[in-house]
């Protein structure tokens, strides 16, 4: 933090943290105090140029041969390219979230959109088939089936093109 030992000796340390969050950090580490317990705990520590900076600090009790403990050691790990690191990856994936939900309607709506045309081809195919009747030739009746076929078939496609888009 660019901070001296003798600024940071005894309670002197609360004055390079946030105020936002010195409350929870006393509240934990007299707790940690009374209790014997090691402290680990991230917050922002404001360095000598002002700037708060994510830190990770762990203290350990060091205790002597009958378990009495002597002294506390600690580290301050300065975390903040990593909690820049953590908070863009979030950002990336809440994108990515949005990104994969407007495909998967933008799927769906063409989809939808590719099917319609379909469906009433295979629907005037038939009805060409009904009104001409008896009349039609084999080699028409077959077109039609034909026809009818690669209608099932692109409708197929595009089911499977939609399934494909929502397997993430």
């Amino acid at each position: 933090t660019g901070t001296t030992f003798e600024e940071m000796r005894g309670w002197g340390w609360k004055s390079v943290h946030d105020p936002a969050m010195l409350d929870a950090v006393v509240e934990r580490w007299t707790h940690c105090l009374a209790a014997g317990e090691p402290f680990e705990m991230e917050f922002p520590l404001r360095g000598a140029d002002g700037e708060l900076r994510w830190f990770l600090t762990r203290v350990r009790p060091l205790r002597d041969g009958a378990g009495r403990i002597v002294r506390w050691f600690g580290t301050n790990t300065n975390i903040e390219d990593r909690k820049r690191a953590e908070a863009e990856r979030e950002t990336l994936i809440a994108a990515l979230a949005k990104s994969n939900a407007e495909l998967e309607q933008f799927a769906y709506v063409a989809s939808h959109d590719l099917k319609a045309p379909l469906r009433g081809i295979a629907n005037l195919s038939q009805w060409i088939e009904e009104d001409v009747g008896e009349s039609m030739s084999a080699e028409s009746r077959q077109n039609m089936e034909l026809l009818r076929g690669r209608v099932h078939r692109l409708e197929q496609l595009i089911d499977g093109i939609l399934s494909y888009s929502r397997a993430g």
